[in-house]
């Protein structure tokens, strides 16, 4: 069991997460508020944001952070598509959904620090927040701008 301090910065986490994303008026705002906000609290080395776009086989880095990071695109396409696959220590990935359907990931590695049990139901909580707000902000893969391959540097 974590610390009372660490719920209480969790709970401040998400209190302001969900302050920045009612006021975020695009998709990618939103992604990466979530992304900034997921990288500093967990004291992460990288953070990504993947997605797997409609006839595609393989998921692709939307952003990053830092914009130098190196993922498991493998992983992040078997997880987005439910297929649980093994994930190295240090690594935590949340599902990202829109209209009940996984479209992306959002994941966090840090090397220093194990995770805990805690730290992925929290990520989880962070990653349906970002569902949640960019499916009250439109379709984010109707946007021609946000469906073109390639990172998003951050």
């Amino acid at each position: 069991m974590r610390p009372k301090t660490w719920e209480l910065s969790a709970l401040k986490l998400l209190d302001r997460l969900g302050a920045q994303l009612r006021d975020a008026h695009e998709p990618e705002q939103a992604l990466r508020v979530g992304l900034r906000e997921t990288h500093d609290f967990f004291r992460a080395e990288q953070t990504c944001v993947a997605r797997l776009l409609p006839g595609r086989t393989h998921a692709d880095l939307f952003m990053t952070r830092p914009g130098d990071g190196e993922w498991d695109l493998d992983a992040l396409t078997r997880f987005i598509r439910h297929e649980r696959p093994p994930l190295r220590p240090g690594v935590l990935i949340g599902p990202l959904r829109r209209r009940g359907a996984a479209w992306g990931a959002l994941a966090v590695m840090r090397r220093d620090e194990p995770f805990g049990h805690e730290d992925g139901r929290l990520l989880v909580r962070i990653a349906l927040a970002l569902s949640s707000a960019i499916e009250r902000i439109g379709q984010i893969l109707a946007r021609p701008e946000l469906s073109k391959p390639g990172p998003v540097q951050y």
